[in-house]
């Protein structure tokens, strides 16, 4: 599809637009870039609502000034301009659209889970201290070789730290080699569904969102992590990007914010964590009741449905 910038993002789009002529839906949501070209054919056709769901800042996913920014620039310029309605799955996202889009009618609906997966409180042992990190993909990138590093010094506490997603030997080796002390231990797991995800996770005191900020789009994203932690009942550190730094201003009960390149404050902190979890205890029961009062898809649904009222309604 050489020439067909529409066809490159989205080589079915014909497909697509064939079902739902079948289909006759009274809304059509898209879910990602290569679902514009087809939300902007059908409006175009029908005059039916369409919305579009952000759930990254998709022209600030690649590396700034590239051909690849801007490419994805000039595709969301030519579709987002006849598209009226968004979701942004953080409020920076938002922000960022409407300052190319202004014309948009943007709602924020975070990375929040049913509270159906919630698992029950689990007041864990004092030792070890037991850290988790999870993604699909257990990369070099993504902060977790820094993380290893910093806790080099702190050769004498008994840590786990677990690692849920995807990993290359190369990748699992380097990440391997960062730990320096026999207390501390990496236990590796495979990608696996969100009930079976959420009881790992109710099993560690420290849930760890140490974005990097490698991308103009991953400095003011929210990943689920920071909705995913607390529902099971844990602390959060966080790396210091401007959108967690705005979710825990928002949120300080749920954790804190750190610097990832500070060895010394990762050190001191976690120190700090590990001799007093009886207070860290009663923070995550905090935390664990926020999230199923609060930070949950129950509350973050209304949103959606707000949103889809005024759709259908204008």
């Amino acid at each position: 599809w050489a020439g067909n910038a529409d066809l490159q993002f989205c080589p079915a789009a014909n497909a697509y637009l064939n079902a739902l002529q079948r289909f006759n839906p009274h809304l059509v949501l898209g879910h990602n870039p290569g679902a514009l070209p087809v939300l902007n054919q059908w409006t175009n056709m029908t005059g039916g609502p369409v919305l579009f769901d952000a759930e990254d800042h998709h022209s600030g996913e690649c590396p700034t000034g590239s051909r690849e920014q801007r490419r994805m620039a000039e595709f969301e310029q030519r579709h987002l301009s006849e598209i009226q309605w968004m979701t942004a799955a953080s409020p920076l996202i938002g922000s960022a659209y409407l300052e190319r889009f202004p014309h948009l009618h943007v709602a924020t609906v975070n990375n929040a889970f049913d509270t159906r997966l919630q698992p029950g409180f689990n007041a864990l042992p004092h030792a070890p201290l037991k850290l988790i990190w999870f993604s699909q993909v257990v990369g070099p990138d993504r902060g977790i070789q820094q993380v290893l590093r910093h806790l080099s010094t702190l050769k004498k506490l008994r840590m786990d730290i677990t690692l849920v997603g995807s990993c290359d030997a190369d990748t699992k080796g380097a990440i391997e080699a960062c730990v320096t002390s026999n207390l501390h231990r990496i236990h590796w797991m495979p990608p696996c569904s969100e009930p079976d995800l959420m009881r790992v996770i109710a099993e560690h005191h420290i849930g760890l969102a140490i974005e990097p900020g490698f991308s103009p789009n991953n400095l003011i994203a929210r990943s689920n992590k920071l909705y995913t932690y607390p529902l099971c009942g844990c602390w959060t550190l966080a790396s210091r990007t401007v959108g967690q730094n705005q979710f825990y201003d928002e949120y300080p009960e749920l954790g804190e914010t750190m610097d990832l390149t500070d060895g010394a404050s990762w050190t001191k902190r976690l120190t700090e964590l590990s001799s007093s979890l009886e207070t860290l205890t009663e923070q995550r029961n905090k935390v664990w009741t926020l999230a199923k009062e609060e930070l949950n898809w129950e509350t973050e649904s209304q949103k959606l449905l707000t949103l889809v009222d005024e759709m259908l309604a204008s």
